[in-house]
Formats: structure tokens, C-alpha cells, sequence
């Protein structure tokens, strides 16, 4: 990994220091809690699942009838057994993984799915927003129905464990299981969305908090590798992104065809998309924007199009070699050494 220190990374936060942030370590750091916030998402579903001695079912779980073996492979999972049927199982499951993608979506890149800029943080609430109210929607449903639901897991749970222990359900553990089942009231109170939201960890606050000196170097080493990460994460993001669509309007130029309206599409916002992930003012990423304010300016007029997309694929491709990233030339409609004399690199 490159250094905050190195000639790339410098290269890459130039924009920065021309605006009055110095660039390193405690500056970026600090800079970043003025720009970015943690987040992270989860669905609570104390009490949905208890755990079961998978050895009490053994290889005889194949001796059950089709219905009980229905429920255990729907229902067992591993070392724990889910109260709910699984269709209403995956759509709380189907909730939660809906609202990680969004968040995933709009995290800066290189930071693993943890932060999420300012800019976007408008975008990631409406989504939690929609993701709570389904919650919600699915939790009235289930509520509706969770007398049968419980009814029938016992009923189904007794059955099994009555066959697999050969009729001796005292020692099964089926009393045990079945005390664990939460009420109506507990399922309404312990189900749920779980959405937190903390400001970036900046150095300078930490050391208020007298760590000692070990815990405070590994929380720079590590702030270091998560910062100098996101640098060349979204600046290459913003690169290949933008390459990699003006190589479609390039290309449907080339075979005398129409954009394809997916790309014509993300042409008109790929400026505003670029700029929102840019947190480090990166020049490089802002000039490609600008490209795009063009492109989109120019909608209607295919050769006009074409001739800044292909501009900003000479500017991506020299500056990503400036910097050592590395740009997809899959399908590439400009073989490689025609963009580097066009690039002069």
C-alpha cells in the first residue's frame, strides 16, 4: 500500500493542499471528521432463533415424513432452530440486505462499506426510512399471524423430536426450546431495524481520551492505512467509472450506432456522481467532471459527445499512469498503445 508520504498519494491530494489542508496524517484525519460519518446496519432478531444439539437429530433426520423434513431443512440452520417459516424468515433477511447494498452503494470506496460522505448522507436516511417502514409492514404481519406461527413450529418441533428420540420427548429438549419462544410483546420489542450513525474517529479527540501510547500508535497506523486506502480507492473509482463509460460513447461512435440509452444515461449524471465520492477534492477527478458537464451539455449531438468522452479517456488514462492505477481496458474500443502516445506516456 502506498503512504500518505508518497509521491502518488501526494499527487492524489494535491487539490487539498491548494486549499489550505496540509496533507498528513493529523490534518487529513481531522479534515475527514468534517467530511464523512460512520455507519452501519443491522436487523435484531433476538429471540427468532434457538439453539438446538444438531447431534439429537443425527443421520435419522431422513426417516422423517416429507412435511417434518420440510421444516427441519427449512428451519434448522446449523446449531440453531428459527421459529418463523422461512418464507417470513427471508423477508426480514430481505430487508436488511437491501438497505447493506444502499449503504455499500454510496460508501466511499476503499472503506469497506463503513463511511459515507455528507453528500450522500441525504440518500442513505431515505433508505433507511423505506427500509424501517417495510420493517414495520412485515413485523404487523408476522404479529398478525404469530398464535398459528408458534402453534405450528411447536406442533412441528414435537413431531420431529418425538420421531428422533423414538418417542422419548422428555429427554429431546423440546420442553427447553419451547420455554425460549418470545411472546407477542417480546417479538415487538426485540425484532427490529438497528441503524448507527458515529462521526469519524479523528486523532486529535482520541488522544484527549489519555490511551495509553500503544493503543494511540495503533489507532493511527490504523487511520493511516484507512485513509491513504480511500485515496486510491475513490479516485480510482472515479477513474475507471468514468473510463469505462465514455469508452461506450466512444465506441457506439465508432460503429456508427446510437448510445445505448443505459450509458447515454449515466453519461448525464456521471459529473454529479464522480463529484459526490471526490472527498478529496482530487483536480484529476473534477476535470473528468467537468468533461461530463460537456457531454451532458451536448446531448443530441452524438460527435460532439463522442469527441469529450474520447478526451476524457486520454485524461483518465495519463493521470491513472501519473498515479499507479490501474485502469480496466475491457473491451477497450482504443487499443492501448494508441492511448499511451495520445496521452503522451
Amino acid at each position: 500500500m502506498l503512504s500518505i508520504d508518497s509521491v502518488q498519494t501526494q499527487e492524489m491530494l494535491k487539490g487539498l493542499e491548494e486549499s489550505g489542508v496540509k496533507v498528513n496524517l493529523n490534518h487529513l484525519n481531522d479534515y475527514l471528521g468534517k467530511k464523512i460519518v460512520e455507519v452501519e446496519v443491522s436487523v435484531s432478531k433476538k429471540g427468532l432463533t434457538v439453539g438446538m444439539n444438531m447431534k439429537k437429530m443425527g443421520v435419522k433426520v431422513s426417516s422423517l415424513p416429507d412435511t417434518l423434513q420440510s421444516f427441519v431443512d427449512e428451519q434448522v440452520k446449523g446449531g440453531n432452530i428459527s421459529i418463523l417459516p422461512k418464507p417470513l424468515d427471508r423477508k426480514i433477511d430481505r430487508i436488511e440486505r437491501r438497505l447493506r447494498g444502499v449503504k455499500d452503494r454510496l460508501a466511499l470506496p476503499g472503506s469497506k462499506g463503513r463511511y459515507i460522505s455528507y453528500d450522500q448522507f441525504d440518500e442513505f436516511m431515505e433508505a433507511c426510512d423505506e427500509a424501517k417502514k417495510k420493517m414495520e409492514e412485515t413485523k404487523e404481519e408476522i404479529s398478525a399471524l404469530w398464535g398459528p406461527i408458534t402453534a405450528q413450529f411447536k406442533e412441528n418441533l414435537r413431531s420431529t423430536l418425538d420421531i428422533l428420540n423414538n418417542g422419548n420427548l422428555s429427554s429431546s429438549g423440546y420442553s427447553e426450546i419451547v420455554s425460549k419462544i418470545p411472546t407477542l410483546e417480546q417479538f415487538n420489542e426485540q425484532v427490529g431495524l438497528e441503524i448507527e450513525v458515529r462521526p469519524f474517529p479523528v486523532i486529535s479527540q482520541i488522544q484527549m481520551m489519555n490511551f495509553s501510547d500503544n493503543i494511540a500508535e495503533q489507532f493511527k497506523e490504523t487511520s493511516h492505512n484507512e485513509i491513504v486506502s480511500m485515496v486510491q480507492a475513490t479516485v480510482g473509482e472515479a477513474l475507471n467509472t468514468a473510463f469505462a463509460n465514455a469508452n461506450k460513447i466512444v465506441k457506439a461512435s465508432v460503429t456508427d450506432e446510437k448510445i445505448p440509452g443505459k450509458s447515454l444515461g449515466k453519461a448525464m449524471t456521471m459529473a454529479s456522481d464522480i463529484r459526490k465520492i471526490n472527498v478529496f477534492n482530487n483536480p484529476a477527478v473534477e476535470e473528468i467532471a467537468k468533461i461530463y458537464d460537456t457531454i451532458a451539455a451536448k446531448r443530441g449531438d452524438m460527435e460532439q459527445q463522442a469527441t469529450s468522452a474520447e478526451l476524457a479517456m486520454i485524461k483518465i488514462w495519463g493521470y491513472a499512469k501519473q498515479v499507479g492505477i490501474d485502469i480496466d481496458l475491457t473491451d477497450c474500443v482504443i487499443k492501448k498503445s494508441q492511448l499511451n502516445s495520445m496521452a503522451g506516456v
